[in-house]
């Protein structure tokens, strides 16, 4: 069966203040189909060679993305995307190698002092596995655990900000990476017969955090610039801080507050708000320095009270959600800006979803 693709859109627009160069995926692999439509290739006389060159590569590393994880479905056997029995939806995400970290000359790279180590360094991610499309929503939460601890909520401790609201599908926050740890645990016991889940588990596949190198791998999809899915970053492409913008002159919103998950375009795997909303908890321990070498499947498993969140927040500025772009927090703590999303690990040597 061939995966089809909704068409992808590209445009440069050029204003008297600056040029925005937007790239996305507006609705990606939603059904089969024979039907691979070439999106149309970015052209704009106006555009300096330096910056046509940027958004040409983006641009053919998105079309490259979307086609291989296409392929890797249908030469595993396995669906491109499916959904669970409490709404939550994950898409494949194919094994391959990439570059994790970003080149030195990358605009925001150690912005500040406590910036993690974004040395460039070769990644293989050995198997394939599946992302939540999504953060984990604060409707999700609650019919697992029984509560709302966001902030942002009614009765939640900013309700003034998202008054009048409904925020059913705001991204879960002020979670711990503790109290993850209890919610995984509880939706892994939960019967789920609506998906491939049910097989799956029985022969040792998993839901988790994904690993700091699986986060990037999936931000990434494919491509090698400051975001997964464009160029720039104002606060018009994801939820973030679009007052100091990223690759234009041009100021955007903030909106000062999580919105709902999806609201912005995805990258080329179909896997939205990676940058901005709020910081994403990863499975693996905090080092500093990830080291120079090329290494397969890292995970670092510490002690160590601080655990990785990636991706930035709705408060922070675009250099701060870039794709390489490290933080952490203590794994006990709570705060309005760091919610989740899962992955699904699938069982070893798994072809089939059946």
């Amino acid at each position: 069966m061939m995966f089809g693709m909704n068409r992808r859109f590209f445009r440069v627009i050029v204003s008297g203040v600056g040029m925005v160069i937007s790239l996305g995926i507006s609705s990606v692999f939603a059904v089969a189909s024979d039907d691979w439509r070439t999106p149309d290739a970015p052209s704009s006389p106006r555009c300096t060679p330096e910056e046509l060159a940027a958004a040409e590569s983006q641009f053919a590393a998105e079309v490259s993305a979307a086609q291989t994880v296409q392929q890797a479905a249908q030469s595993a056997k396995l669906p491109l995307e499916w959904q669970n029995a409490y709404g939550m939806t994950f898409r494949l995400i194919p094994a391959g190698t990439f570059e994790m970290g970003s080149p030195a000359a990358e605009e925001g790279r150690k912005k500040y002092d406590w910036c993690g180590d974004e040395t460039s360094h070769s990644v293989t991610i050995s198997r394939p596995f599946y992302m939540m499309t999504t953060e984990v929503t604060q409707s999700q939460w609650t019919t697992i655990m029984g509560d709302n601890p966001s902030k942002f909520a009614i009765g939640g401790e900013l309700a003034d900000a998202v008054k009048g609201l409904d925020t059913a599908h705001f991204p879960v926050e002020n979670v711990s990476w503790d109290d993850v740890q209890t919610f995984i645990q509880k939706l892994s016991t939960q019967p789920d017969e609506m998906s491939p889940v049910a097989t799956w588990k029985k022969a040792d596949g998993q839901y988790g955090l994904p690993t700091e190198s699986q986060w990037e791998y999936a931000c990434r999809a494919g491509t090698t610039g400051p975001f997964g899915m464009g160029v720039i970053l104002n606060g018009e492409q994801a939820n973030m801080d679009g007052r100091e913008p990223y690759g234009t002159d041009q100021a955007g919103p903030f909106l000062n507050r999580p919105t709902d998950v999806a609201s912005y375009t995805s990258n080329a795997w179909g896997i939205f708000d990676m940058h901005g909303n709020v910081w994403e908890w990863c499975a693996d321990g905090w080092a500093n320095d990830l080291g120079t070498a090329a290494v397969t499947d890292p995970f670092t498993a510490t002690e160590n009270i601080l655990r990785v969140d990636r991706g930035g927040s709705f408060d922070n500025i675009p250099a701060l959600c870039r794709s390489a772009h490290r933080g952490s927090y203590e794994k006990h703590r709570h705060s309005g800006y760091v919610g989740f999303r899962l992955i699904f690990q699938l069982p070893k040597n798994s072809t089939s979803e059946k």
